[in-house]
């Protein structure tokens, strides 16, 4: 199941997909793929062997194995072909108890500060005035993909960079680091 897994990733990192889906059905589970242009159908595999792919994937991602019936989540770092990719990983069982996957490809780059390329340096400088305020809430929404974890790094790791502050966020999955 490990050479299935590491060959599935591989695949999936030189297309560039953002997420891996593995779904059941009644009689099989079928993988998508999630590209720019949406989820395109990549393999059907059996029960059996969707749900030992399953497994695998929480195994590595120190998820309960044993448990299929509550939704989890779960998260790892990957090396493969000598490049670094970070897992997120769901499952949540269907009316059968049957479960599926998605599995979000964050990929890295080394040495690449993340930009506000999506912002005018007007709407840059608002955005850091905010953060002057002593008091307050700054609400980022958008679909999963929008940048919204990238902008708030970008700009605690601007605003704060030289102060020796505290800064606690509340994620599921913590993304990154300020400093």
């Amino acid at each position: 199941m490990e050479e299935k897994a590491e060959s599935l990733l591989a695949d999936a990192m030189r297309l560039g997909v953002s997420d891996i889906h593995l779904l059941p059905y009644e009689d099989h589970y079928e993988l998508f793929f999630r590209v720019s242009t949406g989820l395109s159908k990549v393999s059907e595999y059996t029960i059996e062997k969707g749900e030992r792919l399953i497994s695998y994937f929480k195994f590595l991602s120190n998820m309960n194995v044993g448990e299929r019936r509550k939704p989890q989540s779960g998260a790892v770092r990957y090396r493969l072909n000598g490049k670094k990719i970070e897992l997120r990983l769901s499952t949540i069982a269907n009316f059968r108890y049957q479960e599926s996957l998605v599995i979000r490809m964050l990929y890295a780059n080394p040495g690449s500060e993340p930009s506000l390329h999506a912002f005018f340096p007007a709407q840059e400088a608002e955005l850091l005035e905010l953060l002057d305020h002593k008091s307050g809430l700054v609400l980022f929404s958008g679909p999963t993909g929008s940048g919204k974890t990238t902008t708030i790094y970008h700009l605690l790791r601007r605003k704060y960079a030289d102060e020796p502050l505290q800064i606690i966020t509340m994620e599921v999955f913590v993304f990154g680091r300020v400093r």
